[in-house]
């Protein structure tokens, strides 16, 4: 893995740890079921278990067998490699299917996850980074670097109305993505949000190496005190 990145997967383990509950409840239905005859047992419920079981097995075994990146963090931004739906926020419903694409952190923002479903959902936006003004032209400056100036600003205002006519073309999204089998769990908002907040990509580079570091150290020391540690 690049020093500069980390890259989330499906875990089958993480799938196991969150469907743990539901399938204790299933299975403590099962043995009760079984005490009675096999002709009480209502049809309906018979078929929902069948197909609980299923669903797990599969989102299970897919977990298992689908070792590609899902998620890529970077400091300049969140690779999506798995597939997600982008609904555009203009007042109508039209979800469109995506995959492998990429959003600057600037450009991302609210990352919420729905705790049954493990769906994340975050906002986004195609707004650009707005061009940075020229420096001042000191008090002593010299004819060449007058000219030179000028220059500089005439392509500062070229840009800047670029960026103003990209503004009033902006759309606005809303993400949704499926993290059921990838790892952090309740915890990846909150390590998206931090990267989202920070000021340059220095700070998300040390977040980033921080992840690394930790997801190394829960992998190869064992200790479970420092696995229980939070990410930030």
């Amino acid at each position: 893995m690049p020093a500069n990145e980390y890259t989330l997967y499906n875990s089958p383990l993480t799938v196991l740890c969150r469907l743990a509950l539901p399938m204790a409840v299933c299975a403590a239905l099962a043995v009760a079921l079984l005490s009675e005859p096999p002709d009480s047992i209502p049809f309906a419920i018979i078929i929902s278990g069948i197909i609980f079981l299923s669903a797990f097995f599969l989102l299970f075994i897919r977990a298992l067998l689908d070792r590609r990146p899902q998620l890529k963090l970077s400091p300049k931004g969140l690779f999506i490699h798995t597939k997600f739906s982008e609904n555009i926020l203009d007042g109508t419903y039209r979800p469109r299917k995506r995959k492998e694409a990429f959003y600057a952190w600037r450009n991302l923002g609210d990352p919420t996850l729905a705790p049954l479903s493990y769906t994340l959902t975050l906002l986004a936006d195609n707004l650009p980074e707005l061009t940075e003004a020229p420096p001042p032209l000191p008090d002593n400056a010299t004819d060449e670097q007058a000219e030179a100036f000028l220059a500089e600003v005439g392509r500062y205002a070229d840009a800047l109305e670029k960026d103003m006519q990209a503004i009033d073309n902006a759309e606005f999204y809303s993400l949704s993505l499926s993290v059921m089998a990838l790892p952090h769990g309740k915890r990846l908002p909150k390590i998206l949000q931090s990267l989202i907040d920070a000021e340059n990509e220095a700070e998300r580079l040390a977040i980033i190496q921080k992840l690394q570091y930790k997801s190394c150290d829960s992998r190869g020391s064992g200790n479970p005190r420092r696995q229980k540690q939070p990410a930030h």
